[in-house]
C-alpha cells in the first residue's frame, strides 16, 4: 500500500556575520556530538537490551536544543566543480525517539513531537 501525504514548506534563509566555520561551531554546540547511529543501533539490539537503556544512550547524545545530528553531509567539492569553490553542510537534525519517550525539551516544548522528528537543513557559504 503507498499512501502519499502533501506537506508545506518553508525555506528560511538567514544572513549571518559570522564566519561559515563560527556558524557550523554554533550549530554544532546546540546539536551534541555526532553519534554513530548505525552502529549505536545495532550494539542496542540484543535480548538484554531494555527500552529504558535504548532511551538513555539516545538522551546522552541529545544536545541542548534537545536534538541531534543524525547525518551530515559535506557536498562542497563536489559543488567546487560547478566553478565556483563552494562551503556547504547538508545536517539531517532530529530526536530519533517518539515524542513521548523523552523528558528532555526544546524552549519548553517536548523534543520530537507525536513521533520521531527529523530535519534537514544547510550550512553553507558561497563565498
Amino acid at each position: 500500500m503507498r499512501q502519499t501525504t502533501q506537506i508545506t514548506i518553508e525555506h528560511i534563509v538567514v544572513a549571518s556575520d559570522r564566519s561559515y566555520e563560527q556558524v557550523i561551531e554554533a550549530l554544532e554546540a546546540q546539536l551534541g556530538p555526532r553519534a554513530d547511529w548505525e552502529n549505536s543501533a545495532r550494539a542496542l539490539i540484543t535480548p538484554n537490551t531494555s527500552w529504558e537503556q535504548a532511551v538513555q544512550l539516545v538522551e546522552q547524545q541529545l544536545g541542548t536544543s534537545g536534538f541531534t545530528i543524525l547525518s551530515k553531509i559535506e557536498p562542497g567539492a563536489l559543488l567546487t566543480l560547478s566553478g565556483k569553490p563552494t562551503r556547504a553542510a547538508q545536517y539531517a537534525i532530529g530526536n530519533p525517539l517518539p515524542g513521548d519517550c523523552t523528558g528532555r525539551t526544546a524552549g519548553g516544548a517536548k523534543a520530537g513531537g507525536a513521533g520521531s522528528s527529523g530535519d534537514r537543513s544547510w550550512a553553507g557559504d558561497t563565498r
